[in-house]
């Protein structure tokens, strides 16, 4: 046989064989296709963060795994497990993987470097169900709560600061901070609430753990400033604090919730109750853990405006994508004027 070409890319291709009859002696010409194929190369994702603690791990996957057979993981050059499209690291390292595609061609990503922290959180903070209830306070008045938080860790802890999602009606006076707790010292956090609107008022107060955030909702209640007044007629005159514009948001829990980042779209729908209302829509924010503002694609859709007793309403359903964000929990800031209300929503695949 003699190979009159030889291919060095993919492609099709073509071998010609010259084959010489013994009984006639004559030549005959073969011509023999090739199909060469070119391989394909996984590629690792991280599901999470590249450095995170043992008991909240990330996790390494093979996009589009469902191409590759025969699937070896490596931590540097050893060998640790075969066969799953999936690991969960639990050591720091760089980690590759060789997979084979069809028809049979194996090749070995580039390799991604985890680092996995021996630790985990330490703080227990002690609330009612995670919440802090100020109840009813009069208009651009204050009113301070305590909640307790114990460091159970052998070392000291230092909490630099507390984020706030919204941080409007809400506030941690920051004399309190830095603040180092002693080993299972347990030390007092002040949260105010000074009401600039009436409506009830919705916040949520993130702390950051040595391995994860613990989320603490903040709820309260803005109410009228009432006065009373003598006149030189003897007539008691009652002055009442009335915001500029009284706005009242009802909001549907979303759907669906947990939700998963494969879902094209997410929804909630709204009612807005308004004396001010004009042609303005609400706006939609989310938040990660440590209120940070996430860019999502958002619409507002199938909207109705009516009007019944002197009150102007608006209705729709909010339609927000949670696609290719990674699992966690955030924070959903529905806010038209002055009124905003905040959802918790979960990602999980």
């Amino acid at each position: 046989m003699r190979i009159l070409s030889s291919p060095i890319v993919a492609g099709v291709f073509e071998f010609k064989l010259t084959v010489r009859h013994l009984e006639y002696n004559c030549l005959e010409e073969i011509v023999i296709p090739l199909v060469v194929h070119e391989p394909i190369k996984p590629v690792i994702q991280v599901l999470g963060e590249s450095s995170f603690c043992l008991d909240s791990p990330s996790s390494l996957s093979i996009i589009n795994a469902n191409q590759f057979s025969e699937i070896s993981w490596y931590l540097g050059n050893e060998l640790i497990t075969t066969g799953e499209s999936a690991i969960t690291p639990s050591r720091t390292g760089k980690y590759s993987v060789t997979a084979t595609s069809p028809p049979g061609c194996a090749e070995r990503s580039d390799a991604v470097e985890v680092t996995v922290v021996d630790a985990r959180d330490v703080l227990l903070i002690n609330t009612t169900d995670n919440t802090i209830e100020f109840g009813d306070a009069n208009y651009n008045s204050q009113i301070c709560r305590t909640f307790t938080i114990q460091n159970t860790d052998s070392e000291p802890f230092t909490i630099q600061h507390i984020n706030l999602a919204y941080k409007h009606h809400f506030t941690t006076p920051m004399s309190q901070f830095p603040m180092t707790i002693a080993p299972n010292e347990i030390k007092e956090v002040m949260v105010c609430f000074v009401p600039a609107q009436l409506d009830e008022l919705i916040d949520s107060l993130f702390i950051v753990d040595y391995c994860s955030t613990h989320d603490i909702l903040l709820k309260g209640t803005g109410t009228p400033n009432t006065y009373y007044i003598s006149s030189i007629c003897d007539i008691r005159l009652v002055v009442t604090t009335r915001s500029t514009i009284n706005t009242f948001i009802t909001l549907n829990n979303p759907k669906p919730n947990p939700t998963s980042n494969n879902i094209a779209f997410n929804s909630i729908g709204f009612s807005i109750e308004s004396d001010g209302i004009d042609n303005t829509l609400p706006t939609v924010t989310l938040y990660n853990e440590l209120s940070i503002p996430i860019d999502i694609n958002w619409s507002i859709e199938n909207i109705a405006l009516t009007t019944a007793d002197n009150t102007n309403i608006i209705e729709g359903e909010i339609r927000y994508s949670t696609t290719n964000l990674p699992n966690g929990v955030y924070f959903v800031r529905v806010n038209y004027y002055d009124a905003n209300k905040i959802f918790t929503i979960i990602i999980a695949d």
